[in-house]
């Protein structure tokens, strides 16, 4: 689900991202209860607020997985032919 864990376990939200959603062990190696995590929530209205389309490999996998239906704008951002989401 994420792209890296580090060797304390944590789980960013890319490999050199500050933003780190949760801790595997601590998570009990559960992914989806770090999925559903506030932090993961933080991260999501934050990426959305910013109308966030980094196309980079891993943050735009990364996009997908928390929020599917926006999977269209992350194309069209990548291909250079969206301005803005529409509200």
């Amino acid at each position: 689900m994420f792209n890296s864990v580090t060797a304390t376990a944590q789980a960013p939200t890319a490999p050199d991202a500050a933003t780190v959603l949760g801790n595997v062990r601590e998570a009990g190696y559960d992914w989806e209860k770090i999925r559903q995590g506030e932090a993961a929530e933080r991260f999501v209205a934050d990426k959305r607020a910013r109308l966030c389309r980094c196309t980079h490999e891993c943050n735009a996998r990364t996009m997908l997985l928390f929020d599917r239906a926006n999977a269209l704008p992350v194309l069209a951002a990548m291909a250079g032919i969206e301005t803005g989401r529409p509200s």
